[in-house]
């Protein structure tokens, strides 16, 4: 897969990733606040991105996006922790009734392979593959 692939196969699943955000009020799980961060800087509202490491076990991370009754979308980094904690929370989740999202990740994943394995860095990332490619990066509100 060439750059210019890989940034479009990005921009796709950022693109779902907003519609499970905007239209569908979901709610992106990741691990800390530089994530955070990055999914800001590229358009997603902050009160949408739900923090791992804040001091709370996977289970009442779990029990705080169950009670809130919205879909999750799992975003973690993609090494081998982040493969875990993607995958635990997963089987915690599995039959909340939840919609669970795992593949944009697993996207994601495809399309920075090679230059990223941290969420972190995502912003930086598609800012210089947009700037590159002459592709627009979405804003929060458009």
């Amino acid at each position: 897969m060439t750059t210019h692939e890989k940034f479009l196969e990005f921009l796709s699943a950022l693109g779902r990733l907003r519609r499970i955000v905007l239209e569908e009020h979901g709610l992106v799980l990741v691990e800390g606040v530089k994530d955070r961060r990055a999914l800001t800087r590229i358009g997603l509202p902050a009160d949408s991105i739900v923090l791992l490491n804040e001091g709370h076990s996977l289970l009442e991370v779990a029990e705080g996006l169950i009670s809130r009754q919205r879909p999750v979308v799992l975003l973690t980094d993609w090494d081998g922790k982040g493969g875990k904690l993607s995958q635990h929370m997963a089987r915690i989740l599995h039959g909340t009734g939840l919609p669970v999202d795992t593949e944009i990740r697993r996207r994601m994943a495809r399309a920075v392979r090679g230059d990223l394995v941290s969420v972190e860095g995502l912003s930086t990332w598609a800012e210089k593959n947009a700037e590159a490619f002459r592709e627009p990066l979405p804003t929060e509100s458009g």
